[in-house]
């Protein structure tokens, strides 16, 4: 269905051309200020209209005030100069950072100090964030040096009387960065948003050592350290602007290809904007030649502000969204990942979003494992080129929530050694990476793009052809931790069983919706058209989940047997408690659309959403809000969703009441 799509697009692709972009988008993006955005959004906004594409400039008030949901935007920064400097004691006089020469160095969103600069004292604090903090520390007046992003400690220093912030905070990760000092020169990135309350700088491990040293060492003395800083910067009501382009189609549907632009880091993310760019390059160069032909449904692009433009964009242009039968989002695409510790991670839409764009992705990447899964040895000249199947976790295919209804993968290079650090430079990129990715990428959204009849017949085959593997999959999985549990001495055979079947029936209809999903790429004469395809089909996967059901008790019953223990049964019905009816009587609607941050809400809201957080709840909760579902059904979609048991209704309850309140959920 796709190999000679991906062949002709593997040849006129070029990673040479997407790391160049990707490096000249770097260039204007890594000092963080929204004069440099501006330039990427000019730059790209140019290479599209270059490539063939109608593309524009989509804006909103960069004011720290615009809301779209719960999402504020925060407002514009700029920056001419910032330094930091050691006055005190003389004998270690020196400048610690400047700002542009690093980068990093300046948090965006610090507002400017006086003219001449602000001197003060340097005290140490653990954390920062809470007033607990600073229990017995003297901070008023004085610079707090801390191992937290100055994000989250700006705000309580200021009520503290803090004049400014220093951070060596350097984020970890157990596989490639395992100990601050194993990037013991790089600057985290950091940000304070919707706008900074003080001054703040950013610090290397090594150089954050060193202070505290020093800082230690003159407080033995009976002494102090004092440092002088100075940032020239303005905080100001802006424009947050995404570029949105247009290769065009035969109709007025489209599909969606997204990357994110306005952070400093050349994977992340000039990698995913430049091969955006390159993509539509690519496809317009063959369509022209005659390689092949126009889609049926146009080619839309957005290069975004991570989340915070596509959200508001969503709001405000929903129309624009309701053209979109699929989208794939570019983040992190470009790693060397020999060289980063990285793998390609695609990344399926969500359960509350069941589409073929999953399994056309997975069958996508499982046809050319051999050409990713390279060995390496003396004559070899392909790079190895690892690559993961990963569940949906959010970012710019955020837009796969079913409020805004637009079924998304992803691809991500995870993890990075360089992620968000003032390393995460160019010579990181690879074009081998970028051009393998991108030849995916396309050949995924072109082939949605153009299909008609057949292809959307051959994607419902697809679908049920890999039905029965994952049921297979998913009774192995149950069974092993009914095994697991039994050895454990655990007596929870009935409820496991019934767990396991309900979970084999959640994917059967899971899967049933994705099958039924392909009609959105027909007109009504052709779904009709194609209805007895999709009978028969539907009917394969009903036989593959009966098989799965009853290997399923099969097992369990081997397994019973094995320990000498009763038959597992379907647990007796027990009877219904009040706060259960009461959570099934309740029928929730979404009042806003996209993700929800209760960290806006009111502290009534925010209490009743911790009570109901103690414990756990399902992360997903909001995705199977329809207006149609109980709020019992939907806790125990989402519970079933993440493989776990449903959480009790009175959490239930308090978690409704808190959305309730916080504007995000009505009856």
């Amino acid at each position: 269905m796709f190999r000679q799509v991906y062949d002709v697009i593997r040849g006129e692709i070029s990673g040479d051309n997407a790391r160049n972009l990707a490096a000249t988008i770097w260039r204007n993006d890594r000092d963080s200020t929204f004069a440099g955005y501006y330039e990427t959004a000019r730059y790209c906004l140019a290479q599209l209209q270059q490539a063939g594409a109608r593309a524009e400039l989509v804006t909103f008030p960069a004011d720290g005030k615009a809301t779209y949901g719960t999402t504020v935007l925060q407002r514009a920064w700029d920056c001419r100069q910032a330094s930091l400097e050691v006055l005190e004691p003389a004998a270690e006089a020196r400048r610690l950072v400047s700002y542009p020469a690093q980068p990093f160095a300046c948090v965006q969103g610090s507002p400017p100090t006086p003219a001449g600069g602000l001197e003060a004292e340097v005290v140490v604090v653990t954390g920062g964030g809470q007033a607990r903090d600073y229990r017995g520390l003297k901070v008023k007046g004085k610079f707090v040096l801390t191992d937290t992003a100055a994000g989250s400690v700006h705000q309580e220093a200021k009520k503290q009387g803090a004049v400014g912030v220093i951070s060596d905070a350097m984020a970890t990760n157990p596989v490639v960065r395992k100990d601050p000092m194993d990037l013991p020169d790089a600057l985290l990135w950091q940000v304070m948003r919707p706008a900074g309350d003080l001054p703040a700088f950013v610090l290397s491990p090594r150089q954050g050592k060193w202070l505290r040293g020093l800082i230690a060492r003159r407080a033995a003395e009976g002494a102090t350290v004092r440092v002088r800083a100075r940032v020239d910067a303005r905080v100001y009501d802006g424009r947050l602007e995404m570029v949105s382009g247009l290769l065009r189609g035969r109709s007025d549907q489209e599909v969606a290809l997204m990357a994110h632009f306005a952070e400093p880091g050349a994977n992340d993310n000039a990698s995913g904007t430049g091969l955006c760019v390159e993509i539509v390059r690519a496809l317009q160069a063959l369509i022209k030649a005659g390689k092949l032909s126009r889609p049926r449904r146009g080619l839309r692009v957005w290069l975004t502000h991570e989340v915070y433009s596509l959200q508001a964009h969503a709001v405000t242009n929903p129309e624009a969204m309701v053209r979109v039968v699929a989208a794939h989002n570019l983040d992190m695409v470009g790693e060397d990942m020999a060289r980063c510790g990285s793998v390609l991670m695609y990344q399926d839409s969500p359960d509350a979003a069941p589409s073929f764009i999953n399994h056309l992705l997975r069958e996508l990447l499982e046809h050319f494992r051999r050409g990713f899964y390279a060995w390496p040895n003396l004559s070899s000249s392909q790079a190895f080129f690892p690559a993961l199947e990963t569940p949906f976790w959010g970012n710019d295919n955020f837009i796969s929530d079913p409020s805004i209804g637009v079924p998304s993968v992803a691809f991500i290079n995870w993890p990075d050694r360089y992620y968000h650090t003032s390393e995460d430079t160019p010579d990181k990129l690879s074009a081998e990476t970028l051009a393998r990715a991108g030849a995916l990428a396309a050949t995924l959204v072109y082939t949605i793009a153009n299909a008609g009849k057949s292809e959307a017949i051959a994607l419902a085959e697809m679908v049920a052809a890999q039905a029965p593997a994952l049921l297979e999959r998913e009774v192995t999985a149950q069974a092993a931790k009914a095994r697991e549990a039994l050895a454990e001495g655990q007596d929870d055979l009935d409820e496991r069983l019934a767990h396991g079947l309900n979970r084999l029936e959640y994917l059967r209809q899971r899967e049933s919706a994705a099958l039924r999903s392909v009609n959105v790429l027909l007109s009504a004469t052709e779904s009709k058209q194609i209805a007895p395809r999709l009978g028969e089909l539907e009917g394969e996967l009903q036989a593959a989940h009966a098989t799965a059901q009853r290997r399923y008790r099969r097992l369990l019953g081997d397994l019973v047997r094995s320990h000498g223990r009763a038959e597992p049964q379907q647990p007796a019905a027990r009877r219904v408690r009040q706060d259960e009816r009461h959570a099934a009587a309740i029928v929730p609607r979404r009042l806003l659309i996209g993700p929800v941050s209760p960290g806006r809400f009111p502290e009534a809201a925010k209490a009743l959403l911790n009570r109901a957080a103690k414990g756990g709840l399902p992360g997903r909760l909001l995705f199977w809000v329809d207006g149609r579902r109980s709020l019992l059904e939907v806790g125990r979609l989402a519970a079933l969703e993440e493989d776990k048991a449903p959480p009790p209704a009175r959490r239930l309850l308090q978690w409704f009441e808190g959305m309730k309140l916080g504007g995000a959920l009505a009856e």
